[in-house]
């Protein structure tokens, strides 16, 4: 595939920052992709606008004419310009913005989509895990649901939107867990919880509303929890920068998926350093903080072949569906969704290629 041409331009998030776009026109098409807003936890250095063109129209010469056979002819040219591992070159954000277009670009010249170009079949449709609270002011800071059994993502979305609109605000972490576990038994549902309690670096505590727990006492009151109520994932459990106890709970909890989103923050190295003490059984992975495409299919290769249960986050700001596709794609095991302007647009695509012949 040649590429005839490729631009930046300025666009705006669901919560009207500013992002980049990049745009590739081959002979026959043009597609476009952006770049989402990043976490805090992210290890890469991403530009604004301003200084991403820059960077740009410094490498810009090395893709006008060019053509590229696959993803990784790509990202192994953005490595070639950008040898820092996080991407303080050229910046995380115009990196991921050219690899995922071109990625688009690939598939677009095949006559397919991202995920059948990825090598998606019927049966790879991840789960729904679908957000149904934000909840730092209880406690934890995300109460999530995911279906025991039912397979079809379409049905499984829809209910998880039901149960969203029907959950009532509660006034305590415990009364949030007593009331979503009303719906797990009828509907065949389970219990999911990201933790990311503050911690205190000082005096090693984690920070709740109306306490502070030492490390063992987090533990302990985390065993409590998946003991009392039908909570079968639990993401984030520990500070991002331990390792041992995320190993010692998964160890103690066969049964639940405990996944790490922050632990790794999608670095390979970081991943390395898991697997090796078996930190987790559960992997949380955003695309766009991976730096390239090939970043993002490197994180999920290495996480299968420890057997860790993929969860592929497709709640961001931008109005490009490209985490669903990978999602399908990649054959992740979840799909990490809200049911708001950060990310409908993904269920939505998920639920078209779940439909698709």
């Amino acid at each position: 595939m040649k590429v005839e041409d490729i631009n930046i331009r300025e666009v705006f998030t669901s919560n009207s920052k500013k992002t980049i776009e990049i745009n590739i026109a081959t002979r026959n098409f043009a597609v476009n992709s952006s770049a989402p807003e990043t976490s805090e936890s992210c290890k890469l250095v991403c530009f604004p606008y301003t200084l991403a063109t820059k960077a740009f129209l410094g490498i810009k010469k090395y893709f006008v004419g060019s053509s590229f056979d696959s993803v990784e002819e790509v990202d192994a040219l953005l490595k070639e310009l950008d040898p820092t591992n996080d991407f303080n070159g050229i910046g995380g954000n115009l990196a991921f913005a050219i690899s995922s277009a071109l990625l688009k670009a690939l598939a677009k010249s095949e006559g397919v989509q991202v995920h059948e170009y990825l090598g998606k079949r019927k049966s790879d449709m991840p789960a729904p895990l679908g957000q149904v609270l934000v909840t730092p002011k209880i406690g934890f800071s995300e109460m999530m649901l995911f279906p025991a059994r039912e397979r079809d993502f379409s049905k499984s979305a829809s209910l998880l939107n039901s149960v969203r609109n029907d959950f009532v605000q509660p006034a305590n972490l415990h009364s949030a867990l007593a009331e979503l576990s009303k719906f797990t038994t009828p509907l065949s549902l389970r219990i999911g919880v990201r933790l990311a309690v503050p911690y205190d670096t000082k005096d090693g505590r984690y920070v709740y509303p109306k306490e502070k727990m030492n490390a063992q006492e987090h533990m302990l009151f985390i065993q409590e929890i998946a003991k009392d109520y039908p909570v079968s994932y639990i993401e984030d459990p520990f500070y991002k920068e331990d390792f041992v106890l995320p190993a010692t709970l998964t160890h103690r909890l066969p049964t639940r998926i405990v996944a790490g989103n922050e632990l790794y923050s999608n670095d390979i190295s970081r991943l390395d350093t898991g697997t090796r003490i078996k930190s987790t059984n559960g992997i949380v992975i955003t695309p766009h903080e991976a730096g390239t495409i090939t970043g993002t299919i490197n994180l999920v290769e290495k996480a299968r072949k420890h057997n860790m249960a993929i969860v592929m986050s497709c709640i961001n700001n931008v109005d490009d569906n490209l985490a669903a596709q990978l999602a399908v794609g990649l054959r992740c095991d979840f799909a990490k969704i809200a049911f708001d302007s950060n990310s409908i647009a993904k269920v939505n695509e998920l639920i078209r290629i779940s439909e698709a012949p």
